[in-house]
């Protein structure tokens, strides 16, 4: 879906920026670029947009849930329903 607003255009860019940044670390740390990836925007997206993660997104995050730790990108309500 794309943005229709300005506001949503914004953070439409912020969670672009926030992801990019937030990738970067998960990919230093270890995690698989593609699923570093699906994790950075769910992430990028709860924190912008308080979105919650995708089911998906929430295995990887729960999978990969101590490097996102040690990248300290872990949400204390990211994966609560």
């Amino acid at each position: 879906m794309l943005p229709q607003t300005s506001d949503q255009c914004k953070q439409a860019l912020k969670v672009k920026h926030i992801g990019s940044t937030y990738w970067q670390q998960l990919i230093q740390i270890g995690i698989p670029k593609q699923d570093a990836r699906t994790i950075a925007v769910a992430i990028a997206k709860y924190d912008v947009m308080q979105c919650r993660p995708r089911d998906l997104q929430k295995q990887l995050i729960c999978h990969y849930s101590a490097f996102v730790c040690r990248a300290k990108l872990w949400r204390a309500g990211l994966l609560v329903t």
